[in-house]
């Protein structure tokens, strides 16, 4: 359901400006979107998630997140990502690869929040997950290209020196035979 209201008046005119409906905005937000209960169990999904990773939401709500992940995805989540989380309630922009429902790895940036009662008990984490696949093609070509520039640079130092010992042995050569024309 859209809801206008004029918000702002130009000359005669008001223009009217979208209301956004919240579970509009839930559902189709330019990032996916789930909670956590406590156990690490999916309780609430969006759709643009499900709409990446190919699953419905009955497919997904009831998964632990990890089980979504690929294996060294899943190996950091359990040893870096779940301890951090607990440890400071929050992390921002990890990478994780997510699989999807046709088995193909979905390169993703991951940042989440622990909501907590007054009593300090955990009652649920919120995850938002943004498309990573440029950037990670990005990172890889920057990497590559770095690895080239360094290979050219120990090229040019490699050749540097050898053209030095070539200018010192000219140079003992010149000294022995000013020498022994001497």
């Amino acid at each position: 359901m859209r809801r206008f209201a004029p918000l702002c008046e130009q000359g005669e005119h008001l223009a009217p400006i979208l209301v956004e409906d919240l579970e509009d905005l839930y559902e189709n937000a330019p990032c996916g979107y789930f909670s956590l209960c406590p156990e690490g169990i999916i309780v609430k999904v969006n759709e643009t998630f499900c709409s990446w990773t190919g699953y419905s939401k009955g497919e997904i709500l009831g998964r632990r997140l990890r089980d979504m992940l690929n294996m060294g995805s899943r190996i950091f989540y359990e040893t870096h990502f779940a301890p951090l989380l607990r440890m400071q309630g929050f992390f921002n922009e990890v990478a994780l690869d997510v699989i999807t429902s046709t088995g193909e790895k979905l390169p993703v940036l991951a940042n989440a929040k622990e909501r907590r009662g007054a009593d300090g008990e955990l009652l649920f984490t919120r995850v938002t997950i943004f498309l990573a696949s440029e950037r990670r093609t990005y990172e890889r070509e920057l990497v590559r290209a770095k690895a080239a520039a360094d290979a050219l640079s120990r090229e040019a130092k490699e050749r540097l020196e050898a053209e030095q010992a070539q200018r010192e042995l000219r140079d003992q050569f010149i000294a022995i035979l000013g020498h022994d024309l001497r």
